[in-house]
């Protein structure tokens, strides 16, 4: 019996509903550890629990018999327009997932004219993403650690880069334990350290928008 023909990875993906949709081509592609990574959290996986339910709970409020022919998006944050209330959030590790990482990320910001956030646990370099999205607006996300001259030194890092927002995560005092379904692996050192660092739910943090140079 012929075989139909066989997808793209780009067509399996342009195909995707929703997210739903594009975490089960992850699950079937990724490599366990890495998909635990992205899909998991920490513990027993309550908070996780909890944000999704909470995002279900969102509705949009219908609007009927009324001009929808211009329905603009763009909002204002800490005194500059973006394109849409939506901010791309810090994520470790990014490169594990993808080789363009964090560069990647930026520039699909720039393009959709919303801000993006490099993470303390990045994979890519503050002048890197600085580099890759020139016209973007970069913010900088910082974990408070206790050699506070090793804080300094990153966020002067950050200030050469252009970053001129601080997202400052305040309720990690300890890291989370790694779900039993991302127990490290026999894969070898590096990747037990990455899953041990891998813990932790959505955080809570502050904004600041730092001084002009």
């Amino acid at each position: 019996m012929p075989r139909g023909p066989r997808w793209s990875r780009a067509a399996r993906v342009a195909a995707a509903a929703d997210v739903a949709d594009l975490r089960r081509l992850a699950a079937r592609r990724a490599p366990r550890m890495v998909f635990d990574y992205v899909d998991g959290a920490a513990e027993s996986e309550l908070s996780l629990a909890r944000s999704v339910a909470a995002f279900e709970r969102v509705e949009f409020a219908p609007r009927v018999l009324r001009d929808v022919s211009d329905a603009p998006t763009s909002v204002g944050i800490l005194g500059r327009r973006v394109s849409m209330p939506v901010v791309l959030g810090p994520t470790g590790f990014t490169r594990m997932m993808h080789r363009s990482g964090e560069r990647a990320v930026a520039r699909a910001a720039q393009r959709a004219g919303v801000p993006y956030t490099l993470s303390t646990m990045g994979t890519t370099t503050a002048a890197g993403v600085a580099a890759a999205a020139l016209d973007g607006w970069n913010w900088f996300q910082l974990y408070v650690v206790r050699d506070r001259a090793r804080t300094l030194e990153t966020l002067a890092m950050a200030s050469e880069a252009g970053m001129d927002v601080l997202v400052v995560t305040v309720d990690v005092p300890v890291a989370g334990g790694a779900a039993a379904r991302r127990a490290p692996r026999p894969d070898g050192p590096a990747h037990a350290a990455l899953a041990r660092r891998a813990g932790g739910g959505a955080a809570s943090g502050v904004v600041v928008r730092l001084p002009d140079r």
